[in-house]
């Protein structure tokens, strides 16, 4: 069962049912939809998680302009590619057939959109004492930009805002006020990094405002209202991989609750003339200890 609140109340929506809105302008850039040529939109998109995982879900389907549309599924479409990785190490293969397939295809850039889907990889150098030379490769995950994951969380955000704030009568939906902020990602083998802890502990018992588990566990939502300020946290889920944390809201609320979170310290690893190389040990979170897509008992 997913929940969310709109106008004030409760709404119940069944796992197997989406939920559809006729409105009249585009839930991203507030274009109406009658001026501009207009496409039917699914919040999470059937190509973002792994083939046929959507099959009998819960999604969000309404109405936006062409324009952000196709903005949206090029940033599914780079995103879904590096959600879908496998963990480097500290963590088993992806159980599920689909997405190892899924995640083997979207690697070698399939799209044909990027070239950089597959490891990362950083080749270092450095003198170790006079005469003898170090050195070494550090391989990573696909790259990513704070641009892209940021692009992408708040257009989902977005959306699911714009649904909970619907006026079928209307039939347009509303835009929060203020900004919209970025503070952590992290893969699921640093789950359990500072700030991801923070964040889940310092929000968790605020106001729900959307909670939900679709895809089959392959997409998961919260947005929380705080409850002394025009202040919301929001956390996402990417194919049971890739975690994304933040605010939207008032900008200086938003800023008084970063400078609360905990700094990620890190290690000199190297240091050249052109700079230097840095680096943190991941925190993996104990299944017992992870509160962030906690389901309320009710709406508060």
């Amino acid at each position: 069962m997913h929940t969310a609140r709109t106008h004030g109340e409760r709404i119940q929506v069944e796992p197997g049912q989406a939920t559809r809105l006729t409105n009249l302008s585009c839930p991203y850039c507030g274009a109406q939809l009658g001026d501009v040529e207009s496409t039917r939109e699914h919040v999470v998109g059937r190509r973002f998680v792994p083939r046929g995982k959507l099959d009998r879900q819960w999604n969000l389907i309404l109405r936006a302009c062409k324009r952000c549309n196709g903005l949206k599924a090029a940033l599914e479409d780079d995103l879904s590619a590096v959600s879908m990785h496998p963990p480097l190490v500290g963590g088993p293969e992806p159980p599920d057939p689909i997405l190892r397939r899924d995640a083997a295809r979207k690697a070698e850039g399939s799209s044909g959109r990027r070239e950089d889907r597959g490891l990362h990889r950083t080749k270092v150098a450095g003198q170790l004492v006079p005469g003898v030379t170090l050195g070494f490769e550090l391989v990573g995950p696909p790259s990513v930009s704070e641009d892209e994951i940021s692009g992408l969380a708040q257009m989902q955000i977005a959306a699911l805002f714009y649904w909970i704030t619907y006026d079928p009568t209307r039939r347009v939906g509303g835009f929060w006020p203020g900004a919209f902020r970025v503070v952590n990602w992290a893969a699921r083998s640093d789950w359990g990094n500072a700030v991801q802890r923070a964040f889940a502990q310092d929000t968790v018992s605020w106001a729900a405002r959307v909670v939900a588990d679709t895809a089959h566990g392959f997409f998961r939502v919260a947005i929380r209202r705080d409850p002394a300020a025009e202040c919301w946290a929001w956390a996402l889920e990417w194919n049971e991989n890739y975690r994304v944390i933040g605010f939207f809201g008032n900008s200086l609320a938003i800023e008084v609750r970063v400078l609360q979170l905990p700094t990620l310290e890190t290690s000199l690893i190297a240091e050249s003339a052109e700079g230097q190389l840095r680096a943190r040990t991941e925190r993996p979170l104990p299944l017992e200890e992870d509160k962030l897509f906690a389901m309320p008992q009710s709406l508060g």
